[in-house]
C-alpha cells in the first residue's frame, strides 16, 4: 500500500474495500479482503453500484454509514487521477511509474465523503509472480522459431517488467499499447501488430483484434 497526501494505510485499505464487490471473485478484490481485519462494509448499506467495466477501468460504489455517505473508486491509475487535481495526480503517476517499473499492477483508489471532491487517497501495488517455467518456455519457443506475444490490460511499465523477466530481450523494451491501436489507421494496423510482441493496456476486444491480426 503507498498512502498519499497524509492518508493513512487503514483509511486507503477501506476505501478500497468499499469500492470493490464481495461476492467478486476476483483475486485482486480477495487480496484486499484478506488484508483489512474487520470489513467495513458490514454496516454499511450500498446505494450506488458502479461495477468494473473494461473501457472505463474503474469500479465505484457508494455506501451510507449512518448519516454519512462515503463514494469510494478503485481501478487504473489513468481514469482514477483524472478526477483529481494535477498536483496530485503528477505525484501518483511518478510512484505508480516506480511501483510499475518492478512489475506490479497498481489499483488506484480515491474517495469522497457527503459529496466533498474526490480525493485521491493512494495506490495499492500488487506482485502477480511470474511462474518460474515461463522464461523457459519462452526460450524453448524462440529456439523453435515460434513467435511469442504478450497481450495484458497492465500498465506499459509492469508489461515491460515481466516481459523483460520472461526473457522477451529487446522484444520488452517497444510496448504497443490500446491507444496506440485506436491512433493507426486500419491499412497500418497490420504492420503495427507482426512488429510488437508486447501489447499493453489493451480491452478485451483489442486483445481479439491482435489475435485475428497475428491469424491473418
Amino acid at each position: 500500500a503507498a498512502p498519499l497526501n497524509g492518508v493513512t494505510r487503514d483509511e486507503l485499505m477501506a476505501a478500497a474495500i468499499f469500492a470493490s464487490d464481495a461476492r467478486s471473485a476476483d483475486p485482486l478484490d480477495s487480496a484486499l479482503a484478506d488484508e483489512v481485519r474487520v470489513d467495513p462494509r458490514t454496516t454499511a448499506t450500498l446505494v450506488e453500484d458502479v461495477p468494473y467495466d473494461a473501457r472505463s477501468r474503474f469500479a465505484a460504489r457508494r455506501w451510507r454509514l449512518d448519516e454519512h455517505e462515503t463514494y469510494a473508486m478503485k481501478g487504473a491509475l489513468e481514469p482514477v487521477v483524472a478526477l483529481v487535481p494535477e498536483d496530485v495526480a503528477s505525484a501518483a503517476r511518478r510512484e505508480n511509474d516506480r511501483l510499475a517499473a518492478d512489475g506490479m499492477r497498481v489499483l488506484a483508489v480515491a474517495a469522497a465523503v457527503d459529496g466533498d471532491p474526490l480525493r485521491l487517497l493512494g495506490l495499492i501495488a500488487f506482485r502477480d509472480a511470474l511462474r518460474p517455467d515461463a522464461p523457459a518456455a519462452l526460450a524453448e519457443c524462440r529456439s523453435a522459431s515460434v513467435k511469442v506475444t504478450m497481450i495484458t490490460g497492465d500498465h506499459p511499465a509492469t508489461a515491460r517488467a515481466i516481459a523483460r523477466a520472461a526473457g522477451f530481450g529487446d522484444d520488452a523494451e517497444r510496448v504497443v499499447t490500446g491507444d496506440d491501436l485506436v491512433a493507426v489507421d486500419a491499412a497500418q494496423l497490420p504492420a503495427l501488430v507482426a512488429s510488437a510482441r508486447v501489447f499493453a493496456r489493451t480491452r478485451p476486444e483489442q486483445k481479439l483484434t491482435i489475435v485475428r491480426e497475428l491469424r491473418s
